[in-house]
């Protein structure tokens, strides 16, 4: 399964970041070795401000 995660603190109180999973969209080999669809593809993204 491929992954990538990317973040950048623009100063010490504010973050973003953007996250993708499973992004060739494959199905995945659990640790068992049964062969399931597992989660979709997804890609999330955040901004974080600390005061």
């Amino acid at each position: 399964m491929l992954g990538a995660s990317l973040a950048y603190s623009f100063n010490d109180n504010l973050k973003f970041e953007v996250n993708a999973a499973n992004m060739t969209n494959r199905a995945n080999f659990t640790s068992n070795g049964a062969l399931y669809h597992g989660e979709p593809r997804s890609v999330s993204a955040s901004l974080t401000y600390k005061d």
